[in-house]
């Protein structure tokens, strides 16, 4: 085989082993499985999943010379030091790291498949030290990150909320163990925040420069949880401007952290700018929720397709500002428009899709089918 023709034969190998991808995640979920040394209130199945499948993504990739993106690049970097972070012993790190040799190879073997044996052969050095590098560079990031958490007291906190993130039905027990390490009051009130991964690292700066007390953080793969001890304002908020986040003023107690923290990562999912509250957006979630499982919900908006696109838009805004305001007299000033104006627009609205906002049961059932956005 001359090297037109191994070139060309290493090329299809590692197309046959792209399209292996899930097998690979599979096989090195089950040998890390095996050693079991991964704690899942540290580090959720998902996330390994998810971890395995960019690593996967970025190793072929290395192999076959091709451009990474951005995410791929940074990801020996972000994965070191958010272990560190969550307090995943070093060797169990490297453990799990070195498997990528023994899934990757195993995996190529599955896809050389009648392809002379020289070839593995011949690219076997490569595949090593693409893998080696890779370990060198998680090893490194979290030697770095570890080092700078060594001179923060507060990764216990972090790791401790960890756990509570994860307790689920057993929050309540999980809050009263963890308090001490937490250093939190277990009927305390909290600001929340989630910031995703994307807004993280200026997150946690901002977040560090305040005042005490002091919030305390956990990172996942989708970005960082904050709780700060609720003060006189609402400094968490204010150190979070200009990131996405989902933002909670006032959680009571430390039980009710893992609820929290689910609902942020939602809001902070919305679109839009900032910090996205409960208030603010829970006719958006709720809209989302129900809409795929209540017909009448759903059926408020396709009602209001039989409408022209202007007058659809003008009767919705009459509709909500009315079940806001509970006047059509302030509504009409707000809008700057008669008051029959408005009356006309509830009339349409009512004629379209069958309901009555003066009716509160009524008016409820139109903002959900509305799904009413942030800020409106």
């Amino acid at each position: 085989m001359d090297r037109v023709d191994t070139a060309a034969a290493w090329a299809q190998l590692l197309d046959r082993l792209a399209d292996d991808r899930d097998a690979l995640v599979d096989d090195f979920l089950q040998r890390l499985r095996a050693l079991g040394s991964y704690d899942e209130q540290l580090v959720t199945g998902d996330e390994l999943r998810r971890t395995a499948g960019e690593t996967m993504d970025m190793l072929i990739a290395l192999l076959a010379r091709a451009p990474l993106t951005e995410e791929l690049r940074t990801l020996p970097a972000r994965l070191g030091a958010r272990r560190a972070r969550q307090g995943v012993e070093r060797e169990h790190v490297l453990e799990a790291v070195r498997l990528d040799f023994r899934v990757l190879w195993a995996g190529l073997q599955r896809a050389l498949g009648d392809a002379p044996a020289d070839l593995l052969v011949l690219h076997a050095e490569e595949v090593l030290e693409v893998v080696e590098r890779y370990i060198g560079d998680v090893q490194e990031a979290f030697l770095d990150e570890q080092a700078t958490l060594a001179r923060d007291t507060r990764i216990d906190q972090g790791r401790a909320l960890g756990r509570l993130l994860a307790a689920g039905s057993a929050a309540e027990q999980v809050a009263r163990l963890e308090e001490p390490r937490l250093r939190l009051p277990l009927d305390g009130t909290f600001e929340v925040a989630f910031v995703p991964e994307r807004d993280a690292d200026r997150a946690r700066r901002a977040v560090a420069a305040l005042r005490a007390p002091h919030a305390v953080a956990w990172d996942t793969d989708a970005g960082t949880v904050f709780v700060r001890p609720r003060g006189a304002g609402d400094e968490l908020r204010r150190a979070l401007e200009g990131t996405r986040s989902g933002y909670e003023p006032a959680a009571v107690g430390l039980r009710a952290l893992p609820a929290v923290a689910a609902l942020l990562v939602e809001l902070a999912a919305l679109p839009g700018e900032g910090a996205a509250t409960e208030a603010e957006a829970w006719l958006v979630l709720a809209h989302q929720r129900l809409a795929p499982v209540l017909p009448s919900v759903a059926r408020v908006q396709d009602a209001l397709l039989d409408l022209p696109e202007l007058e659809r838009r003008r009767v919705v805004e009459a509709v909500r500002h009315v079940c806001s305001t509970g006047s059509i007299k302030e509504s009409a000033a707000a809008l700057f428009v008669h008051r029959n104006t408005i009356v006309n627009r509830l009339a349409a609205f009512r004629e379209t899709t069958g309901l009555d906002v003066s009716v509160p049961r009524q008016a409820a059932l139109a903002l959900l089918g509305l799904g009413e956005g942030r800020g409106e």
